[in-house]
């Protein structure tokens, strides 16, 4: 029976210590990449008080490690996520910075181009007016110029008949 290793001893504190009826290991493990479901030595946590309040009460005789060279390696890579956060907090209020200002030159334009459509609108419709009114002064000269063309051609019918019967007048003489 001593062959099955306490799993409670395995990975912090057995409370039976040394007369539980399973295997105690006290050598911790220092291999980093052991299977430990294979391995009998020790993997304890992490003392919650240690790594919490930077003490503990039972110092060297506490069961779980205390062991903060795992915490350093985390705490530099949460201080590098960090401000690598930081970093795109200040790159994303760039971008935004940004996209104000683009927004700003946007209804610039937008209104500068609405200003320009409505003069040329209104240049259209002085212009469509101008046309319209010239429209109706050529109307009126074709309407005079085709009353004067139909005079003239009547005069010109009388003035035709005039000569045919001052011809005929001449030839009686």
């Amino acid at each position: 029976m001593a062959a099955i290793v306490c799993r409670f001893n395995k990975f912090g504190f057995c409370r039976f210590g040394n007369s539980c009826f399973r295997k105690h290991e006290n050598q911790n493990c220092e291999n980093d990449k052991c299977e430990v479901s294979k391995c009998s030595l020790r993997h304890p946590r992490k003392c919650r008080y240690y790594i919490e309040y930077n003490n503990c009460k039972f110092s060297v005789y506490c069961k779980f490690s205390h062991d903060i060279i795992p915490l350093r390696k985390h705490t530099n890579k949460i201080d590098e996520m960090s401000r690598e956060i930081d970093n795109l907090k200040q790159k994303i209020n760039e971008k935004d910075n940004e996209i104000k200002v683009k927004d700003e030159e946007l209804k610039l334009a937008e209104s500068r181009i609405k200003k320009q459509v409505e003069k040329l609108e209104k240049e259209i419709l002085e212009k469509e007016s101008k046309i319209k009114v010239t429209d109706e002064e050529l109307e009126n000269v074709k309407n005079i110029a085709h009353e004067e063309t139909a005079q003239l051609q009547r005069k010109n019918e009388n003035i035709q008949r005039k000569k045919r019967r001052n011809h005929g007048k001449v030839a009686r003489l």
